[in-house]
């Protein structure tokens, strides 16, 4: 009798740990969820890259890849937040340094959730740019 109910207490127990390991959010733990690519695109100066803000649905790390196209004029890239205000904010990624055309940048930024982004360029150029979205928890 005591060892049924030691098999019964041992399998009680491996339930509980199957439940709360099926209970965590592993699925967005971390996982780049690709968000949009536009490539060799022509974008005028202090115009946004992206034809669309891209919103977010929770706390995210969005990962940003910028080149500016090899022979292209240098440009100074930055980010547009908004927290649904209609207040933009602006800011430059790379310390407001120019990046070199023919070269590949990677940037991780946060954006909260509910706000919006998007990347703009400060002078007119081609430039590549690829967004991932990491989530963060729920």
């Amino acid at each position: 009798m005591k060892r049924k109910g030691l098999i019964l207490l041992g399998a009680i127990a491996l339930v509980c740990i199957v439940t709360v390991l099926a209970a965590q959010p592993q699925a967005w733990a971390g996982t780049p969820v690709p968000r949009i690519a536009v490539y060799d695109q022509a974008v005028t100066g202090g115009n946004n890259v992206l034809a669309t803000d891209l919103s977010m649905a929770r706390q995210s790390t969005v990962r940003i890849q910028v080149g500016i196209t090899d022979g292209q004029a240098d440009s100074v890239v930055g980010v547009q937040l908004d927290d649904g205000s209609g207040t933009n904010l602006d800011f430059d990624l790379n310390s407001g340094t120019a990046l070199t055309n023919g070269d590949l940048f990677t940037f991780q930024i946060l954006v909260p959730r509910g706000w919006t982004m998007n990347v703009r360029v400060i002078t007119t150029t081609r430039v590549t740019v690829v967004v991932q979205e990491l989530h963060e928890g729920l």
